[in-house]
């Protein structure tokens, strides 16, 4: 135990409170969200705008990879194809919008942790004090 017996636990917990840290995380969270939201809007923007482009390269790419194997894997070949491009639609017309999560709850109240288990006579079980003291 510290100079003042308080348990490791209680000093980390007061710690914590004191220094706000689950409000900092929950904001950095939020924030993290926003930023991940903020990037697939921009890919799905970006995806609309060049969706042509793209099936082309697809279209470039697969015909020389036909060309080149002779058109024997064409089936394998037409279903990554068909793949990528559905991939791509699905992503462009997907709203990126906020969340449900994005908006900050507060958690609910964490129970007390349990008394140590004693036996009649009072003594404990044999976990209490089974760490050694910090």
């Amino acid at each position: 135990m510290s100079k003042d017996d308080t348990p490791i636990s209680d000093q980390i917990k007061r710690a914590v409170d004191d220094l706000e840290l689950e409000a900092k995380v929950r904001d950095a969270a939020v924030a993290a969200e926003e930023a991940v939201l903020r990037g697939l809007e921009a890919t799905g923007s970006y995806l609309r705008e060049h969706r042509g482009d793209i099936e082309g390269f697809f279209d470039r790419a697969f015909g020389a990879i036909d060309r080149q194997t002779g058109g024997r894997y064409a089936d394998q070949v037409e279903q990554v194809r068909g793949q990528l491009v559905a991939g791509v639609a699905s992503l462009a017309d997907r709203e990126w919008g906020p969340s449900v999560t994005a908006a900050p709850v507060e958690p609910a109240e964490l129970p007390a942790p349990e008394e140590a288990s004693r036996d009649d006579a009072g003594r404990d079980d044999g976990w209490d004090g089974s760490t050694d003291p910090v």
